[in-house]
């Protein structure tokens, strides 16, 4: 999708538009990415959020953090945003890390985002603010989110289940649940625990 590698099959669309003659450079500005150990850069913490959007005022920079649950992490820095971080995010928790990765993809504001086990480090607490704020992204965003937490994609519009490559399962949430297959018992026992 960020067009690093050609297709050797098929075709990828965004918004009717075959990816491979599009841009790579206009297609990657549309798309953010958090990952689960993604960059972070020696600089203040705002200067790290503002990353993809050099532009973003404090005020945008400040909705970020807190969109991305970092409210707790701010009030904990004497000097909050402006806070000076070390390469690789050194002095910050795991958690903390991603969060500062997720206000950067928010503050930059893709229209594709991309959440690849994003939410891994993260309390049920956190996970939960941050969820809410993918809810209202995805209202007028595309949002693929790769994880194996179900709290992650119970309320996806379609999800697709992988094994060693090859597509096991698709579908929406309830249809995938009334087959009964490896979703649905994913489900089942993310609700036991």
């Amino acid at each position: 999708m960020l067009k690093l590698y050609n297709l050797r099959s098929g075709s990828i669309l965004i918004d009717g538009q075959n990816l491979a003659k599009l841009d790579a450079a206009s297609v990657r500005e549309q798309i953010g990415i958090v990952s689960a150990d993604g960059a972070i850069f020696r600089g203040t913490l705002a200067d790290n959020i503002r990353y993809k959007a050099p532009n973003a005022t404090d005020a945008e920079v400040q909705k970020a953090a807190a969109g991305a649950g970092l409210e707790t992490t701010l009030a904990r820095l004497t000097d909050g945003l402006q806070t000076v971080v070390g390469e690789s995010g050194v002095g910050l928790s795991v958690g903390e890390r991603q969060r500062i990765q997720i206000a950067r993809v928010l503050v930059s504001q893709p229209r594709i985002l991309v959440l690849d086990e994003a939410t891994a480090n993260l309390d049920f607490a956190t996970e939960a603010e941050i969820k809410r704020t993918i809810d209202i992204i995805r209202k007028e965003n595309t949002v693929i989110i790769v994880a194996h937490r179900y709290s992650m994609v119970k309320d996806a519009d379609h999800v697709i289940v992988l094994d060693h490559g090859q597509i096991k399962e698709e579908g929406s949430v309830e249809e995938l649940i009334e087959k009964g297959g490896w979703f649905s018992e994913f489900a089942k026992s993310a609700d036991q625990s």
